[in-house]
């Protein structure tokens, strides 16, 4: 299991720096769950999935993340920010 929350990690921080979305929001995704994340990099993780949801303009899943922050308490201004203009 930390074999594979090391990989994702990777492949997440290399897409962002490809310009693969798609597929980084695949690996954050299968890396905020995991057992091996503490309370700062979970926040990270909900904030890059929001932003790369709504850079994709898929609003309901960058949403759905930014409120996960707000109820998590790991939400920032900018989480909010991005969470309202979501909804708009």
């Amino acid at each position: 299991p930390y074999d594979n929350y090391v990989v994702n990690e990777m492949m997440g921080l290399c897409a962002i720096r490809s310009g693969d979305n798609a597929t980084a929001g695949q690996a954050f995704e299968r890396l905020l769950d995991s057992e091996f994340v503490d309370a700062a990099r979970k926040s990270s993780y909900l904030r890059i999935l929001m932003q790369l949801n709504y850079q994709a303009k898929n609003y309901p899943k960058a949403i759905e993340y930014g409120q996960r922050a707000v109820s998590e308490g790991s939400a920032n201004d900018e989480t909010r920010l991005l969470t309202a203009q979501s909804y708009y």
